[in-house]
């Protein structure tokens, strides 16, 4: 049959779309806070010319919000671009594996050790 439109386990060009614009909406917000640093620091060469004394932390509230926004885009965009977020209560993932999974993994399979080592010994001390 053919795959509906809904469909997660194909790589539609759908998703990819998805992926894009959400790729987009981050390095908007990215660009959005980068153009917040270079407005205050045009603001402080601005006061520099000018003569006027400000503090030195001191920033604009436009710069302020244009940072804050630019941070929830991002944000925003980060979360689309995520996918599909797993439960942290791993049960459901566990509940699909065989026990026997939980005590064989190849990483843990160890066929060079001190066993052989210490049966030589052994055998070797026997024979004394």
């Amino acid at each position: 049959g053919s795959k509906s439109d809904g469909d997660e386990s194909g790589s539609g060009s759908g998703r990819d779309a998805g992926r894009t614009m959400a790729s987009a909406v981050t390095w908007g917000g990215v660009a959005l806070m980068v153009h917040a640093a270079f407005s205050a620091v045009h603001y402080k060469e601005l006061l520099d010319v000018a003569g006027v004394e400000s503090g030195s932390d001191f920033v604009p509230f436009d710069v302020k919000v244009e940072t804050f926004v630019g941070i929830a885009i991002a944000l925003f965009g980060a979360l689309l671009n995520a996918g599909k977020f797993e439960s942290i209560d791993g049960s459901e993932a566990l509940s699909k594996l065989k026990y026997d999974r939980f005590w064989d993994e190849p990483s843990f399979r160890l066929y060079n050790h001190r066993g052989r080592a210490l049966r030589e010994r052994l055998a070797a001390a026997n024979k004394l």
